[in-house]
């Protein structure tokens, strides 16, 4: 794929202001894609130590819901998890629970500031899709390894004050997202993603390795790679939760 950035005119160097010819391309990524499904492994790392790997499977509608299955390396089934537009469910066979958390909830308790469409524009690193990371009126300048978009949020009493900053870096060579940055100034805590590196599969592209770090008082890492990926499967699954399941407390 040929740069799709302009020239920059004579105008170099870190902090320069970008000039776009045309991102239209990210946009219509994914414009006929009803679905992707994949498989892929995960490493779990947290502050103090622990850590867990394992393999999963990832169903997303677009625009409609994300379905993972979580399972041990040893093979345990640890969690299906489905999120839908309004909330997200979990439900965990060893323990028999299942909990329904609205995506506010989300926020307050566990420090997720993120809505449905944010989390499917994330797996997809489809971030032109929904103005959350990157509204029109982000300001855009060049760093050493490609084009920034930057996004800051100030506090409503005081609009010298940065509230939140979204941060969002494309490679120069093909305006693939390389990494996004959501710094929450307020509470204190911090999320970066990293794509690693891409893949086609059917014809389009799409972001084989991510890797999350979440920081706060305890940080946390995931890393999650994919195989097998396939767009616009005719055989997609249901979140089902068994009628004797309980209410889940975490």
């Amino acid at each position: 794929m040929s740069s799709c950035f302009s020239a920059r005119r004579g105008i170099s160097g870190r902090g320069a202001e970008a000039e776009v010819v045309d991102l239209s391309s990210i946009n219509r990524q994914y414009a006929d894609a009803e679905n992707v499904t994949y498989n892929f492994s995960f490493n779990f790392s947290q502050s103090g130590g622990s850590s867990m790997s394992g393999f999963g499977k990832m169903q997303i509608i677009l625009d409609s819901s994300i379905l993972v299955s979580l399972r041990a390396s040893f093979g345990l089934k640890l969690a299906e998890i489905c999120l839908m537009r309004d909330s997200a469910r979990v439900y965990v066979p060893a323990r028999k629970g299942y909990k329904a958390l609205g995506y506010k909830e989300l926020t307050n308790k566990y420090g997720l500031p993120f809505d449905y469409h944010s989390y499917e524009c994330l797996l997809l690193a489809n971030l032109f899709s929904y103005p959350f990371f990157v509204p029109i009126d982000s300001s855009k300048f060049w760093e050493d390894d490609g084009l920034v978009y930057l996004n800051n949020i100030y506090a409503k009493d005081d609009p010298k004050k940065l509230y939140v900053r979204h941060k969002v870096n494309l490679r120069e060579d093909d305006c693939l997202v390389s990494k996004v940055e959501v710094n929450d100034y307020l509470l204190g805590r911090a999320y970066r993603i990293n794509y690693a590196d891409y893949e086609i599969a059917d014809s389009l592209l799409f972001a084989h390795e991510i890797q999350i770090a979440y920081r706060a008082k305890d940080s946390v890492g995931v890393r999650l790679k994919s195989k097998n990926v396939r767009f616009n499967s005719a055989e997609l699954k249901t979140f089902k939760v068994p009628s004797d399941a309980k209410s889940l407390n975490f």
